[in-house]
């Protein structure tokens, strides 16, 4: 069904897989040998795998500690 082209899918928070590695991933990502220089800002990326039913999936999870913190300080203004 899936061949071997490259594609971006967000992954869905109701998986228990993917949650599993998200939890995972999210614990060591922020280390210094995972960063990466985009267009000038730091992001982070680590490869990761997971597999839904009979499907092996390999991907990268990556976080935006400025994106995280716009998106809080959104978040804060409009509880207030």
């Amino acid at each position: 069904m899936l061949n071997n082209t490259g594609f971006i899918v967000a992954a869905s928070m109701h998986r228990k897989g993917i949650k599993s590695v998200f939890s995972r991933a999210s614990k060591i990502v922020d280390r210094a040998d995972n960063v990466i220089l985009y267009k000038g800002r730091t992001i982070f990326s680590i490869p990761v795998s997971l597999s839904i039913e009979d499907m092996q999936f390999k991907g990268f999870f990556y976080h935006d500690p400025e994106r995280e913190s716009s998106e809080m300080s959104d978040f804060h203004m409009n509880l207030a």
